[in-house]
């Protein structure tokens, strides 16, 4: 980033509002301003806006419409409120109230030049985009299964199975998730691992709740409501009366408003979301903008995938991509960016590598195996937009193996529930407190 040089008038706060010097400004954005001397007026031109002010008075008056917008004068300089004009030139302006300082950042500058090293991901991501109806709420499904074999020199192994699904819905109202888990082997691993460490049997009643344990979760207007036979347990095991039936706890969800809104613009978007625009909306939603650093953190990043997904990275095979990152691109990239020498090896590592293939289709096929230490994972699998489909295990040396496999699928239609359903009980903090 870079600082907008001032040297003889400076910003002010004036009535709340950051008001910067108008010709110093607003040509290092971009703009371009003329000078009437015989009317005293100056006009600003940008590539979305224009407006003009007369020297001496304290209004701006923007193109036709006649709108105006009050202006200062500050030792014979106009001043104008920085955020308007930032914006109303296409720029998004954040402010760091520790430093007190205002950062301006050029959004659709920064998404094409990061866009013009990502063509490749840039035409997979429209592939995917085709097969979705994005004006319609959208949710997905989560399946996934485990077999965790708990290493027992002395007993023999054990095998346990940990098995569910979730469900998620999401509009711009509300946020909707439910599931499912089998969960009753581990009581079994509770008796193998657990009690003979503490002695401590599971509690008998326990086993009911865990298989299978169901949960239920509604997100609407900054109030978060949950609902499971574990919690409900968990709260008659802590002294609480709790009623029989369906029961709800609920609690306040600061930002959820927000976050909704966040992701209706996100929807809006998305038809037309680039690699690059859907890093500068991550950073945006995650507030890391509200920081003098947060521009320099940006571009950093923004120069990591460069060096790691870039275009330059891919091996075109007919009408698919080919992607590779293994230790020696690791070690590479790591270097580049921190100036020292990186070993996978030093650090413990014996096997790093990921390989992904892109297809014309909008497919996806990607395999990965990590391993150090003792530890090795590895996963393989395919996807589209609508489905996807992962196997993979996990190996810790003389502990566990585990296989796992994990299915999902994506769809678009139905509706959302803002409230828990008429009936159900409905129990807050306080409520809680009183039956304790």
């Amino acid at each position: 980033g870079k600082c907008v040089p001032f040297e003889r008038v400076y910003p002010a706060l004036i009535s709340g509002r950051t008001m910067v010097p108008l010709r110093g400004v607003l040509e290092f954005l971009g703009a371009r301003v003329d000078y009437d001397a015989a009317t005293r007026t100056a006009t600003v031109t940008g590539e979305a806006v224009s407006f003009t002010h007369v020297i001496g008075t304290d209004k701006i008056t923007l193109g036709e419409g006649g709108e105006e917008l009050a202006s200062a004068i500050q030792n014979g300089s106009t001043l104008v409120p920085l955020r308007f004009f930032s914006q109303a030139l296409g720029y998004d302006v954040y402010w760091d109230k520790d430093y007190r300082t205002a950062i301006v950042i050029d959004k659709a500058g920064f998404v094409a030049d990061f866009d013009k090293s990502f063509t490749i991901l840039n035409g997979y991501m429209a592939e995917q985009y085709k097969a979705l109806d994005l004006s319609k709420p959208l949710g997905g499904d989560v399946t996934f299964s485990a077999d965790v074999k708990v290493i027992d020199s002395i007993n023999g192994d054990q095998t346990y199975r940990i098995s569910g699904d979730f469900d998620m819905a999401m509009d711009e109202k509300a946020m909707n998730l439910s599931g499912k888990l089998e969960l009753g082997d581990m009581m079994k691993l509770w008796d193998a691992v657990v009690l003979p460490l503490t002695g401590e049997a599971a509690p008998a009643d326990l086993a009911g709740v865990l298989s299978p344990l169901t949960f239920d979760m509604i997100a609407s207007g900054d109030r978060l409501y949950l609902k499971s036979p574990l919690i409900s347990y968990i709260m008659r095991e802590s002294g609480y009366t709790v009623p029989s039936g369906e029961v709800w706890f609920t609690d306040e969800l600061e930002g959820l408003t927000e976050l909704m809104a966040q992701y209706t613009q996100l929807m809006g978007q998305m038809k037309t979301m680039t690699f690059g625009g859907a890093i500068y909306e991550v950073f945006s939603m995650m507030g890391l903008y509200n920081s003098v650093l947060g521009y320099d953190a940006l571009t950093q990043l923004a120069q990591f995938y460069q060096q790691m997904m870039g275009d330059d990275t891919w091996t075109r095979s007919g009408t698919t991509y080919k992607w590779h990152f293994g230790e020696k691109e690791f070690e590479k990239l790591m270097e580049n960016m921190s100036g020292e020498k990186v070993s996978l090896a030093e650090a413990g590592i014996t096997k790093y590598t990921i390989d992904m293939t892109l297809r014309q289709n909008g497919g996806m096929d990607m395999s990965m195996e990590m391993a150090g230490e003792g530890i090795k994972l590895t996963m393989k699998g395919s996807g589209t937009a609508s489905k996807s489909s992962f196997t993979g295990s996990l190996q810790v040396q003389n502990i566990c193996d585990v296989s796992f496999k994990i299915d999902t699928a994506t769809r678009t239609g139905g509706q959302t529930l803002q409230t828990p359903p008429a009936g159900a009980s409905v129990l807050s903090e306080a409520d809680l407190q009183k039956a304790a």
